[in-house]
């Protein structure tokens, strides 16, 4: 935000041209609009506590996945990286045919199944997904965002994005709601383990929606998941409410 003074300028004048177009262009400067600062988090977020204040670390979002939302059928990306940060309930399709190795892989879990209308089914999963709590047994202290939400006579679409506390990870989590079922997805974008980030967050919206009146869901537990459980280092207790 300078220039040079031109060299047209007479050399007894210099000082007061310099000192004229140094102030010209520091109020110009100043009337420039500034950026506001990066976001620490999203709003919804606990409040930072001491340790955060007092060790700052950049926030790494990591990149957003490019290749979510609905598939054929209704299904949601599965689980394909190989590590133990996710979990989906839409097992790999090959050539139109269900991979019959997902269902040994850890990562795959059953839908949750709703017999209501749409519009109601709906409902209750966005009123879970508002009433989610910050901070819940420990994760997504860095609050959450619906990024994107799509409804039709048939079938309905909620991607959301939940932010840990400190360091700022995003994981990505998805909705898909079609004839009596929701296909959820939810995994990390960076790192190999989790530390049960995503189990636990399965489990609380399998509690919350399984416990109201036309729901049926499965909450998470380690039969079935034993190497995801076994290599992030928590048991049932860690992720059951209660």
């Amino acid at each position: 935000c300078a220039e040079a003074p031109s060299n047209a300028m007479r050399l007894d004048s210099l000082p007061s041209r310099r000192a004229a177009v140094s102030a010209a262009l520091l109020a110009s400067c100043a009337s420039l609009p500034r950026s506001p600062p990066p976001a620490f988090a999203f709003e919804n977020r606990l409040p930072p506590d001491e340790l955060e204040l007092k060790y700052k670390q950049p926030r790494t979002a990591g990149p957003q996945p490019t290749d979510l939302g609905v598939r054929a059928g209704g299904a949601l990306k599965p689980c394909t990286d190989g590590k133990p940060h996710c979990f989906s309930s839409s097992p790999e399709s090959v050539d139109g045919y269900e991979d019959a190795a997902d269902e040994a892989a850890g990562w795959l879990v059953q839908p949750f199944r709703f017999d209501m209308p749409l519009a109601d089914a709906v409902a209750d999963v966005k009123e879970a997904i508002v009433s989610y709590p910050p901070g819940q047994r420990g994760i997504d202290g860095g609050g959450f965002r619906v990024v994107k939400e799509s409804t039709s006579a048939q079938a309905a679409y909620i991607y959301v994005q939940y932010e840990s506390r400190r360091k700022g990870f995003v994981d990505d989590m998805e909705f898909a709601l079609a004839n009596g079922v929701v296909n959820v997805r939810t995994s990390s974008r960076l790192g190999y383990l989790d530390m049960g980030v995503n189990a636990k967050r399965f489990t609380w919206f399998a509690e919350r929606l399984g416990a109201q009146r036309g729901w049926k869901t499965v909450p998470l537990r380690a039969k079935g998941h034993e190497e995801y459980f076994a290599l992030n280092g928590i048991t049932d207790k860690d992720i059951m409410s209660s």
